[in-house]
């Protein structure tokens, strides 16, 4: 089997359930993928992680992924710990939700320089308004950085792709909630 193919039987078996769900964006679903309770466990990461290197090379290649707390956190993660074993090292940039209001002071940490190249991931995908406040701080803080591409985890097909394309950027994503849905649905 493949890793994008178990990628996919994990998230279903760990992150993927059905019943009704109010999401980050405010809207409710009739489902929920909580991508966390796979890019937490050890396959799950090493697979996020592989896929995302991947991706990377594809792109061809970029210096740093950057992504919003708290789910995006150990997809970014999982990717810069497979990517030194890949012979593609890139760094993390995490990105909070707002500016710490003590020591620095610091929306963005991470290493983050002029005309570095970063691949923005996501765990989720929805309208893609946490993709586009990830991308929006990491050029905020250095507008010399080059967003070498979008990448998310699961695209659930709820207008997000078309909002990050307005902006002039492609989604990429792992798995298409489609794919979850054909494995059957999950109760909560």
């Amino acid at each position: 089997m493949d890793k994008r193919q178990r990628l996919i039987e994990i998230l279903h078996e760990r992150s993927f359930r059905t019943g009704h769900f109010v999401l980050t964006s405010g809207k409710t679903s009739n489902y929920y993928i909580d991508v966390r309770t796979t890019s937490t466990h050890h396959e799950g990461s090493a697979l996020i992680g592989d896929l995302l290197i991947e991706l990377l090379k594809e792109l061809g290649g970029a210096d740093a992924i950057a992504g919003m707390e708290l789910g995006a956190v150990p997809v970014v993660m999982g990717a810069v710990a497979r990517s030194y074993d890949a012979k593609m090292p890139v760094c993390g940039i995490l990105v909070r939700k707002e500016a710490k209001g003590h020591g620095a002071g610091k929306r963005v940490e991470g290493i983050i320089r002029p005309g570095m190249r970063v691949l923005i991931v996501d765990d989720v995908v929805t309208t893609a308004g946490s993709t586009i406040k990830t991308i929006d701080a990491v050029l905020a803080e250095i507008p010399e950085v080059k967003i070498v591409g979008v990448a998310a985890v699961v695209d659930r097909n709820e207008g997000g792709r078309e909002a990050l394309a307005d902006r002039g950027y492609a989604l990429k994503s792992l798995v298409n909630v489609k794919e979850l849905f054909a494995l059957g649905e999950r109760p909560a």
